[in-house]
């Protein structure tokens, strides 16, 4: 699915505990997020780079294969996550904070 360049601002996508919400392979290139919640989202393999987004919230998703390079990602919450290596490269995470998030590799990140 290509969702580049589309205006998800302050939106939330959301699934369940049992049942994520399947964006899988799907490509986000400079989409505006800013303020966009996703929870409970299947991210694998998804393209999000060149992403705006700022004050985002990251919340249980699988982010397997997932690549948010050049992402603007500043005052982003990212909680209860698989943080793989290579996955948030040069992004800008000012301010960002992880939580609960599982670190695979040197991420380099930042966050606190």
């Amino acid at each position: 699915m290509d969702l580049s360049g589309l205006d998800f601002f302050g939106d939330v996508l959301a699934g369940t505990g049992g049942r994520l919400l399947p964006l899988n392979n799907s490509l986000w290139h400079s989409a505006r997020l800013i303020q966009t919640e996703f929870q409970n989202v299947d991210l694998s393999g998804a393209d999000p780079a060149e992403i705006a987004g700022r004050m985002s919230r990251w919340l249980g998703c699988r982010l397997q294969g997932a690549r948010f390079g050049g992402a603007d990602l500043q005052g982003s919450i990212w909680r209860d996550l698989d943080l793989a290596n290579g996955l948030l490269d040069n992004s800008n995470l000012r301010d960002a904070t992880a939580v609960k998030c599982r670190v695979t590799g040197r991420c380099g990140c930042g966050m606190r």
